[in-house]
């Protein structure tokens, strides 16, 4: 298993975190690539002070758009020598135990990407508690690509923190810096889009990265309330067609409709779930999902997934 897998690690600041992401998340048998496009020095000082050979730290000139950042993920995926690649903020967990399964799995099957489930977790007082898992993969591996496309935006999955072969992770960024989209939330489908146009994708029922819920996340703007940009939006929807449709696989009919229209009109759609199914629901989860230290939270996912 040892130096088959590279965790890329795009920074943006945050120095705060970084610290804690390195005690936890470092493994002799990976390889790391920092990817630091901060406009502050503190990052860079923290790896400056850390010698370790498989940490490959490198400083690119700040992130002032995100076409910077798919230029610097671009050519960081150029520098992989491993067979398999992830990606990993430098607020969230890897767990270990599900990505070597994956891996292994990977091997056996010949596939080239890898899903495992994706876990939320809140923390508190230095103990973290599981949410949920993100929604599962079941429907883009069991309807043909047509159909995935056309109907993508209610059956959304991410694939962004999945495993990938070294070849296909470069194919999706070369496409995505080509593509020159504007707002982050679009870079996400285009990511997972190309996933599914250019892998073999393969579930596997383990727990392999976990998410650290940030509230203060500016990522998490919601941009698409604000009516003015959504000329900005349909551009983007635009030029996502001419990288997905190229002549290998037929364009839906209403590509660029059914994505606006579920995109500005997510919200209106989700069903509201009545208080007392809510507060139920809530009792459950904090006597099923205790607060648990990290090491302790990781076998915990890694066993609780296998259910799924």
């Amino acid at each position: 298993m040892k130096n088959k897998l590279t965790v890329i690690v795009p920074l943006k600041d945050r120095p705060e975190y970084t610290p804690l992401w390195i005690e936890n998340n470092y493994n002799e048998d990976y390889e790391y690539i920092i990817a630091d496009g901060s406009h502050s020095d503190k990052n860079e000082k923290i790896f400056q002070n850390l010698k370790k050979k498989n940490i490959q730290y490198l400083r690119f000139k700040p992130d002032y758009s995100y076409k910077d950042y798919y230029n610097k993920m671009y050519e960081c995926s150029l520098l992989i020598k491993t067979k398999y690649v992830m990606q990993s903020d430098n607020d969230d967990f890897l767990n270990f135990q599900g990505i070597n399964k994956i891996i292994y799995m990977l091997n056996k099957n010949n596939n080239n990407i890898g899903v495992g489930h994706t876990s939320h977790i809140l923390k508190k007082k230095g103990l973290f508690r599981h949410i949920n898992f993100e929604k599962k993969i079941d429907y883009c591996l069991n309807y043909p690509k047509l159909e995935i496309y056309e109907n993508f935006f209610d059956n959304y999955v991410p694939l962004f923190y999945s495993i990938y072969s070294t070849k296909i992770f470069i194919k999706i960024y070369y496409n995505i810096v080509k593509s020159d989209i504007y707002f982050l939330s679009n870079f996400e489908y285009l990511f997972t889009l190309l996933a599914i146009k250019f892998g073999r994708i393969m579930k596997v029922n383990t727990n392999h990265y976990i998410r650290l819920i940030n509230m203060s996340d500016s990522s998490n703007l919601k941009y698409k309330k604000i009516k003015i940009i959504e000329k900005d939006y349909k551009t983007d929807f635009y030029k996502m067609k001419n990288i997905l449709f190229d002549g290998n696989i037929d364009m839906p009919k209403n590509f660029i409709n059914q994505i606006s229209i579920n995109i500005f009109n997510r919200d209106k759609r989700i069903k509201k779930k009545s208080f007392f199914f809510t507060f139920i629901l809530l009792c459950l989860k904090k006597i099923f999902h205790p607060y648990l230290n990290l090491k302790i939270m990781r076998y915990y996912l890694y066993f609780y997934s296998k259910l799924f």
